[in-house]
This record gives structure tokens, sequence and C-alpha cells, in this order.
């Protein structure tokens, strides 16, 4: 998987400013080509007087040409990622406790922290969430859910949830937990609480889902009433299961990878965008400039002619496309990956 919001590869190939002093009118966030390449290197029609003649939009003001291109760059960059990074990432998915469990042992309340604490990956290339929350309590009243990480004092995240019975309820939260270099812990305060967990003590309802990525532990802090992080080291690990439960699911994740090895991805970003580029050329509906530069000459660039055995063979920029995006699966994607929990 990729975090898309986090991806930082704009600027990495750009566009030469035009001598043309007409369409010399690019934004210095598009000129910016950190590893050098431009994006007229990947075919010789991605030159700014084709892009303005042919985008949608006919009185298109020189500021809105410039957000339009910034906007389909990154498009273009997305979308070849996703096509790099298209295989199944999933390492983990499932709930902690799958197994069922009768609703008789109601724990008392007393005056503690009471919860899970959970010790991801060290990997940074691993992302882990806990996706849902299923809780089980008897009573009526609502559990305030904390999320603790033990480098910060206030928590990261709060759910409210009200209890109206004792069967289980699923709230979905979907909370990321990265590789911070600390533990995290979740769970609530038992001080007045007006419901009562209910334990899992029966058949296999307590086994734990052995996940590879994450290492999760029961653990009561005793004499903790304040919503904010407690000392770690007054920490107990208990068998108690509290009335929580938790799906969580856990991924390879290439984000930083991506970001800390951005010129790898100089194939990719400007193959693509050449391949969407054409396609948008083609396919415009300005017909004068269309026809400018010639279809039939366009759809050679984009596809090549390796099925006209009258012409000498050219790879067009989808073949060379595909190439770029199998370089970067074989070095990446494919190579195997070591799962490291430090907890279980």
């Amino acid at each position: 998987m990729i975090k898309v919001d986090e991806i930082g590869l704009f600027g990495v190939v750009g566009f030469r400013q035009p001598y043309d002093t007409d369409y010399a009118i690019l934004s210095e966030d598009i000129t910016t080509a950190t590893s050098g390449i431009y994006f007229d290197n990947y075919s010789s029609y991605l030159t700014v007087k084709n892009l303005y003649n042919t985008q949608p939009y006919a009185d298109i003001s020189d500021e809105n040409f410039n957000n339009w291109l910034e906007q389909v760059i990154k498009s273009s960059i997305n979308k070849g990622l996703q096509q790099c990074f298209n295989k199944n990432d999933l390492i983990d998915k499932g709930k902690l406790f799958k197994y069922s469990n009768i609703k008789t042992e109601e724990l008392a309340n007393y005056n503690d922290f009471v919860g899970y604490e959970l010790n991801v990956s060290n990997r940074n290339d691993i992302s882990v969430y806990i996706n849902k929350i299923y809780t089980e309590f008897a009573g009526t009243g609502t559990v305030k859910i904390l999320l603790f990480n033990d480098l910060q004092i206030e928590p990261i995240q709060i759910k409210e949830i009200a209890i109206t019975d004792k069967s289980e309820k699923e709230t979905e939260v979907n909370w990321y937990l990265p590789n911070t270099g600390g533990k995290y812990y979740v769970g609530y305060l038992t001080n007045g609480l007006a419901v009562n967990g209910i334990d899992r003590d029966w058949e296999k309802s307590s086994k734990k889902t052995d996940y590879r990525a994450v290492g999760v532990r029961q653990v009561n802090v005793k004499g903790w009433d304040s919503e904010v992080l407690f000392d770690v080291d007054d920490v107990d690990y208990v068998s108690e299961t509290f009335g929580l439960n938790f799906d969580i699911s856990s991924y390879n994740d290439y984000t930083e990878f991506i970001n800390t090895n951005k010129n790898m991805f100089v194939d990719v970003i400007g193959y693509q965008f050449a391949a969407d580029m054409l396609g948008m050329m083609i396919t415009s509906n300005r017909t004068t400039a269309t026809e400018r530069l010639q279809k039939g000459n366009l759809l050679l660039e984009l596809q090549g002619n390796f099925t006209n055995d009258e012409l000498p063979t050219f790879r067009g920029v989808q073949d060379k496309l595909k190439k770029a995006i199998n370089n970067i699966q074989k070095q990446v994607v494919d190579m195997p990956q070591m799962i490291i929990t430090t907890a279980k």
C-alpha cells in the first residue's frame, strides 16, 4: 500500500520553460525537476504548446493552466505508483479474539486504567491499523475508549461508545498506528463507570490471534483515573479481556521507501504522464488543434507498431511504461518482506 497524501514526487520531473514567449507561462513549481529529467524526454509531443492547445478548456487563463497542469501531473504520479504497487500487500487482518464467548463473567470496576498494550513492528515499511473496536459490556452507559502512544501525554484518539445491552457492538475507528519507536495503549478508565466489561473465560474465547506485525497484551494500571498517559512502569500484564476486542490489519507500506528513493520512479512518472497526455490529445474535442497534431502519429507514439510487419518496430510509450513498472516491481514489490514484532 501507499499513502497517497504523503507521497512527495511532484517536482521530481518537470517542464522546461518554453522559448516561445506566447507559451512561456509556467510557474516555478511546474519547471522544478530535481532529477534533472524533463517530461519532453518521454515524448517529443509533450510541449507546453501542444498541451495548452489540447487541454479541455479553450479559454483557460495562464494561472488556471498551471493549476490544471499541476493536477494532471499529480494524477499521473499516483496512477503510475498504484500500478507499481498493485499487488496484495496485506500481512494481517482479523479480530484479536475470533472465538465465541458467553456473557456471564462481568468484571468489577475499581479505580484503574484497563485495556491493551500494542507493540507494532519496528519496520517503517509496515502500517498497522485498528479498524474496529468491538465492545461487550453489561448495563447501560457510555465507555470512553482512549488511545495513547507512550511518547505523548495526551491521548491521540478518543472514542465514546454507548452501551445498551450485552450484545457485541461494532464501532469503526480506522486508527493508524505509525511506528514511532514507542508502544500504544488502548483502553478505558473504570472509575465511576456505569457498565461492566465482560471477560472471556469460556472455552477458546480468550485465545488471541497471533498477528505477525503487532504484539498485543492485556494491561491494568491500578489506581489510575486520569485521561492522560500513566507511568508505563506501573503497567501490569493480566489475563482479563475487559469487554474489548479489535479488528486489526497490517500492510506492507511503500510510502517511506518511495519518498526516500524518488529518482527510482522517474521513468514511471515520465512515461505515465506521457501516456495520459497522448491519450488526452488523441481524444481532444478541440478539433483544429488535434488535427495539427495528427492523430495517427499520436497513436503510433502511444501504442507503437509491434503488430505492423511492414514497418520497423517502434516501441510506444505504453510499452515503455510497462517496462518501467516491471523494473520497479522486480526491485521492490517482489522482494520478500521480513516481519518483525517485538512483543506478543
